[in-house]
Protein backbone atom coordinates (compact mmCIF):
# COMPACT_ATOMS: atom_id res chain seq x y z
CA UNK A 1 0.00 0.00 0.00
CA UNK A 2 3.07 2.10 0.26
CA UNK A 3 3.26 5.16 3.12
CA UNK A 4 0.43 6.57 4.93
CA UNK A 5 0.51 9.56 7.12
CA UNK A 6 -1.22 8.36 10.56
CA UNK A 7 -0.88 11.61 12.41
CA UNK A 8 -2.04 14.78 10.89
CA UNK A 9 -4.12 17.73 12.27
CA UNK A 10 -6.83 19.89 10.71
CA UNK A 11 -8.92 22.95 11.46
CA UNK A 12 -10.96 21.65 14.45
CA UNK A 13 -7.63 21.04 16.39
CA UNK A 14 -7.88 24.71 16.95
CA UNK A 15 -10.77 24.66 19.51
CA UNK A 16 -8.43 25.02 22.49
CA UNK A 17 -5.47 26.98 20.65
CA UNK A 18 -4.39 28.24 17.66
CA UNK A 19 -2.75 24.69 16.24
CA UNK A 20 -2.89 23.77 12.79
CA UNK A 21 -4.10 25.65 9.46
CA UNK A 22 -4.76 22.83 6.84
CA UNK A 23 -8.06 22.60 5.86
CA UNK A 24 -9.94 19.13 5.48
CA UNK A 25 -11.12 18.64 2.26
CA UNK A 26 -7.64 20.15 1.01
CA UNK A 27 -5.86 17.81 2.90
CA UNK A 28 -7.63 14.98 1.04
CA UNK A 29 -7.01 16.41 -2.32
CA UNK A 30 -3.44 16.97 -1.75
CA UNK A 31 -2.80 13.49 -0.04
CA UNK A 32 -4.71 11.80 -3.20
CA UNK A 33 -2.08 14.12 -5.68
CA UNK A 34 0.79 12.88 -4.07
CA UNK A 35 -0.10 8.78 -4.65
CA UNK A 36 -0.87 7.85 -1.35
CA UNK A 37 -4.10 6.22 -0.29
CA UNK A 38 -5.12 7.98 2.68
CA UNK A 39 -3.98 9.41 6.43
CA UNK A 40 -5.74 9.33 9.61
CA UNK A 41 -6.64 12.90 11.45
CA UNK A 42 -5.87 13.10 15.15
CA UNK A 43 -7.14 16.49 16.07
CA UNK A 44 -6.63 17.28 20.09
CA UNK A 45 -9.67 15.49 21.86
CA UNK A 46 -11.79 16.28 19.37
CA UNK A 47 -14.21 13.50 17.36
CA UNK A 48 -16.56 15.41 16.07
CA UNK A 49 -15.47 16.44 12.37
CA UNK A 50 -15.16 12.64 11.71
CA UNK A 51 -18.71 12.40 10.44
CA UNK A 52 -17.95 15.85 7.61
CA UNK A 53 -14.62 13.98 7.33
CA UNK A 54 -16.28 10.84 5.81
CA UNK A 55 -18.95 13.04 3.77
CA UNK A 56 -16.24 14.93 2.02
CA UNK A 57 -14.58 11.76 1.35
CA UNK A 58 -17.90 10.16 -0.35
CA UNK A 59 -18.31 13.49 -2.55
CA UNK A 60 -14.66 13.89 -3.80
CA UNK A 61 -14.98 9.95 -4.56
CA UNK A 62 -18.43 10.61 -6.39
CA UNK A 63 -16.77 13.70 -8.28
CA UNK A 64 -13.49 11.86 -9.04
CA UNK A 65 -11.37 13.85 -7.70
CA UNK A 66 -9.99 11.31 -5.09
CA UNK A 67 -9.27 7.81 -6.27
CA UNK A 68 -12.40 4.86 -4.91
CA UNK A 69 -9.95 3.49 -2.31
CA UNK A 70 -8.88 6.75 -0.68
CA UNK A 71 -9.10 6.50 2.99
CA UNK A 72 -9.17 9.14 5.93
CA UNK A 73 -8.29 7.20 9.25
CA UNK A 74 -10.40 8.07 12.19
CA UNK A 75 -8.91 8.87 15.31
CA UNK A 76 -8.14 11.33 18.21
CA UNK A 77 -4.93 12.79 19.98
CA UNK A 78 -5.83 12.27 23.49
CA UNK A 79 -4.58 13.64 26.98
CA UNK A 80 -3.60 10.41 28.77
CA UNK A 81 -2.87 10.83 32.61
CA UNK A 82 -3.07 9.08 35.76
CA UNK A 83 -6.34 10.13 37.92
CA UNK A 84 -4.65 9.76 40.92
CA UNK A 85 -1.58 11.69 40.18
CA UNK A 86 -2.93 14.19 38.37
CA UNK A 87 -6.02 15.20 41.08
CA UNK A 88 -2.69 14.71 44.18
CA UNK A 89 -0.27 17.37 42.30
CA UNK A 90 -3.59 19.54 41.83
CA UNK A 91 -4.19 19.58 45.47
CA UNK A 92 -0.68 20.75 46.14
CA UNK A 93 -0.59 23.40 43.65
CA UNK A 94 2.21 21.48 41.76
CA UNK A 95 3.20 21.14 37.62
CA UNK A 96 0.96 18.85 35.58
CA UNK A 97 1.74 17.50 32.69
CA UNK A 98 -0.93 15.90 30.15
CA UNK A 99 0.46 13.09 27.62
CA UNK A 100 -0.50 12.93 24.48
CA UNK A 101 -1.24 9.92 22.95
CA UNK A 102 -2.55 8.32 19.61
CA UNK A 103 -6.00 6.13 19.02
CA UNK A 104 -7.18 5.15 15.69
CA UNK A 105 -10.30 3.59 14.56
CA UNK A 106 -9.92 0.24 13.08
CA UNK A 107 -13.71 -0.39 12.59
CA UNK A 108 -17.02 0.84 13.92
CA UNK A 109 -16.66 -0.69 16.97
CA UNK A 110 -13.22 0.68 17.80
CA UNK A 111 -14.63 4.48 16.56
CA UNK A 112 -17.83 3.63 19.10
CA UNK A 113 -15.03 2.92 22.16
CA UNK A 114 -13.32 6.35 20.52
CA UNK A 115 -16.79 7.87 20.97
CA UNK A 116 -16.73 6.70 24.82
CA UNK A 117 -13.73 7.70 25.52
CA UNK A 118 -13.87 11.16 24.30
CA UNK A 119 -17.14 11.96 25.66
CA UNK A 120 -15.48 10.80 29.35
CA UNK A 121 -12.43 13.06 28.67
CA UNK A 122 -15.08 15.89 27.96
CA UNK A 123 -17.00 14.63 31.18
CA UNK A 124 -13.34 15.17 33.38
CA UNK A 125 -12.66 18.76 31.82
CA UNK A 126 -11.05 21.81 33.46
CA UNK A 127 -9.48 24.93 33.50
CA UNK A 128 -5.82 24.67 34.10
CA UNK A 129 -3.42 27.61 33.38
CA UNK A 130 -5.68 28.95 31.26
CA UNK A 131 -6.25 26.22 29.12
CA UNK A 132 -9.33 23.91 28.87
CA UNK A 133 -8.04 20.36 29.97
CA UNK A 134 -10.11 17.19 29.12
CA UNK A 135 -7.81 14.27 30.19
CA UNK A 136 -8.59 10.59 29.69
CA UNK A 137 -7.11 8.45 32.54
CA UNK A 138 -5.62 4.88 32.20
CA UNK A 139 -8.57 3.45 34.13
CA UNK A 140 -11.07 4.74 31.43
CA UNK A 141 -8.91 3.10 28.73
CA UNK A 142 -8.39 0.02 30.62
CA UNK A 143 -12.41 -0.32 31.03
CA UNK A 144 -13.79 0.34 27.61
CA UNK A 145 -10.88 -0.90 25.80
CA UNK A 146 -10.19 -4.20 27.38
CA UNK A 147 -13.94 -4.86 27.90
CA UNK A 148 -13.90 -5.89 23.62
CA UNK A 149 -10.30 -5.31 22.66
CA UNK A 150 -9.04 -5.44 19.22
CA UNK A 151 -10.75 -2.31 17.36
CA UNK A 152 -8.47 0.27 18.21
CA UNK A 153 -4.52 1.26 16.83
CA UNK A 154 -2.83 2.87 19.81
CA UNK A 155 0.58 4.78 18.95
CA UNK A 156 2.95 6.72 21.31
CA UNK A 157 2.18 10.23 19.41
CA UNK A 158 4.67 13.19 19.17
CA UNK A 159 7.74 14.09 21.97
CA UNK A 160 4.45 15.69 23.80
CA UNK A 161 3.69 11.80 24.79
CA UNK A 162 5.09 9.86 27.99
CA UNK A 163 7.32 7.65 26.02
CA UNK A 164 9.54 10.27 24.45
CA UNK A 165 9.41 12.04 27.42
CA UNK A 166 11.31 8.94 29.18
CA UNK A 167 13.34 8.35 27.10
CA UNK A 168 14.40 11.74 26.46
CA UNK A 169 14.81 11.72 30.48
CA UNK A 170 16.54 9.00 30.59
CA UNK A 171 14.05 7.01 32.50
CA UNK A 172 14.25 3.49 30.84
CA UNK A 173 12.06 1.14 33.02
CA UNK A 174 9.55 3.88 33.18
CA UNK A 175 9.37 3.83 29.22
CA UNK A 176 9.69 -0.12 28.90
CA UNK A 177 6.90 -0.38 31.75
CA UNK A 178 4.70 1.88 29.71
CA UNK A 179 5.37 -0.04 26.51
CA UNK A 180 4.26 -3.08 28.40
CA UNK A 181 1.03 -1.90 29.34
CA UNK A 182 0.26 -0.63 26.24
CA UNK A 183 0.98 -4.08 24.43
CA UNK A 184 -1.57 -5.41 27.52
CA UNK A 185 -4.01 -3.09 27.09
CA UNK A 186 -4.30 -2.72 22.72
CA UNK A 187 -2.54 -6.28 22.12
CA UNK A 188 1.12 -6.80 20.26
CA UNK A 189 -0.49 -6.15 16.54
CA UNK A 190 -2.12 -2.78 17.96
CA UNK A 191 0.39 -1.05 19.25
CA UNK A 192 3.38 1.43 17.97
CA UNK A 193 6.22 3.59 18.87
CA UNK A 194 6.10 6.48 16.81
CA UNK A 195 8.75 8.10 15.20
CA UNK A 196 8.97 11.48 13.55
CA UNK A 197 11.35 13.31 11.11
CA UNK A 198 13.49 16.49 12.52
CA UNK A 199 15.07 19.04 10.79
CA UNK A 200 19.19 19.16 11.44
CA UNK A 201 20.42 21.72 13.54
CA UNK A 202 24.00 23.28 14.41
CA UNK A 203 25.71 24.94 16.90
CA UNK A 204 27.51 28.53 16.20
CA UNK A 205 30.58 26.41 15.41
CA UNK A 206 28.50 24.15 12.75
CA UNK A 207 28.52 20.89 14.85
CA UNK A 208 25.56 19.28 14.56
CA UNK A 209 23.40 19.75 17.29
CA UNK A 210 21.16 16.22 19.13
CA UNK A 211 17.40 16.82 19.21
CA UNK A 212 14.95 15.44 21.13
CA UNK A 213 13.33 13.68 18.43
CA UNK A 214 16.48 12.17 17.14
CA UNK A 215 17.08 10.69 20.56
CA UNK A 216 13.38 9.32 20.71
CA UNK A 217 13.98 8.16 17.09
CA UNK A 218 17.45 6.17 17.94
CA UNK A 219 16.02 4.47 20.85
CA UNK A 220 12.95 3.20 19.42
CA UNK A 221 15.00 2.26 16.39
CA UNK A 222 17.11 0.14 18.62
CA UNK A 223 14.10 -1.35 20.48
CA UNK A 224 13.46 -3.09 17.36
CA UNK A 225 9.79 -2.60 19.01
CA UNK A 226 6.85 -2.17 16.15
CA UNK A 227 7.25 1.62 14.97
CA UNK A 228 5.52 3.84 12.42
CA UNK A 229 6.47 7.40 10.75
CA UNK A 230 4.26 10.04 10.98
CA UNK A 231 4.78 13.88 10.18
CA UNK A 232 2.19 14.89 12.84
CA UNK A 233 0.92 17.11 9.96
CA UNK A 234 0.20 21.02 11.26
CA UNK A 235 0.06 22.48 7.84
CA UNK A 236 -0.06 21.16 4.02
CA UNK A 237 3.24 21.55 2.53
CA UNK A 238 6.84 22.99 3.31
CA UNK A 239 5.92 26.15 1.76
CA UNK A 240 3.46 26.96 4.33
CA UNK A 241 5.28 26.86 6.70
CA UNK A 242 5.89 30.45 7.36
CA UNK A 243 2.10 30.78 7.41
CA UNK A 244 1.62 28.16 10.24
CA UNK A 245 4.07 30.25 12.22
CA UNK A 246 2.42 33.70 11.78
CA UNK A 247 -0.92 32.07 12.56
CA UNK A 248 0.26 30.32 15.61
CA UNK A 249 1.73 33.69 16.84
CA UNK A 250 -1.50 35.60 15.52
CA UNK A 251 -2.29 36.42 19.14
CA UNK A 252 1.24 37.56 20.34
CA UNK A 253 2.05 41.47 20.25
CA UNK A 254 4.63 42.98 18.19
CA UNK A 255 7.34 42.84 21.45
CA UNK A 256 6.57 39.28 21.93
CA UNK A 257 6.69 38.13 18.53
CA UNK A 258 10.16 39.94 18.19
CA UNK A 259 11.92 38.36 20.95
CA UNK A 260 10.50 34.76 20.46
CA UNK A 261 6.94 34.48 22.31
CA UNK A 262 5.37 30.83 21.55
CA UNK A 263 8.21 28.20 20.11
CA UNK A 264 7.25 27.47 16.52
CA UNK A 265 10.68 26.90 14.32
CA UNK A 266 12.33 23.70 15.05
CA UNK A 267 9.43 22.17 17.50
CA UNK A 268 7.26 22.55 13.61
CA UNK A 269 9.91 22.58 11.11
CA UNK A 270 8.96 19.13 9.73
CA UNK A 271 5.35 19.41 10.51
CA UNK A 272 3.47 19.20 7.01
CA UNK A 273 2.69 16.03 4.40
CA UNK A 274 5.46 14.84 2.95
CA UNK A 275 6.03 12.38 0.13
CA UNK A 276 7.32 9.07 0.62
CA UNK A 277 10.60 9.39 -0.25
Amino acid sequence: MGYINLHTHDEYSNLTMKDSTNRLPLMIEYVSQLGQKGFAICNHEFIGNHVKASSYVSQMKASGKIPQDFKVILGNEIYMIDKQDMETKLKNKESIKFYHFILLAKDEIGHQQLQELSSRAWSHAFTYRGLERRPTFYEDIEEVIDSNPGHIIASTACLGGYLANKIVNGETNSARGFIDWCFDVFGVDNFFLEMQPHKQEYDEEGNPIISEQEIVNKWIYNSGLPAIITTDAHYLTEADREVHKAYLKSDEDEETYSSGGRETDSFYATTYFMTED
